[in-house]
């Protein structure tokens, strides 16, 4: 998978986060206990953290994985 790839993918899986939490910025950083600030970076980004794809994956609403949120992870530790 090339650089860009994975970019469109990690951007393509903020997208579904955003409607699987109806789009409320907010309330995804309540339920991955970061600040909202926090959130809108990775939208101005295009990728959501590592640490929080994990947390994301475990909500009932997410219809992705954390592998499809961040394929450019090699290893998951601690999962």
């Amino acid at each position: 998978m090339t650089d860009l790839e994975i970019q469109e993918q990690q951007k393509k899986a903020l997208g579904i986060i955003w409607k699987c939490f109806k789009f409320n910025k907010t309330e995804i950083a309540k339920y991955c206990e970061v600040q909202q600030q926090t959130v809108y970076l990775w939208f101005r980004r295009g990728r959501v953290s590592a640490l929080s794809a994990i947390k994301l994956e475990m909500h009932e609403d997410v219809t992705i994985t954390k592998e499809e949120m961040r394929p450019d992870v090699k290893e998951w530790f601690g999962v």
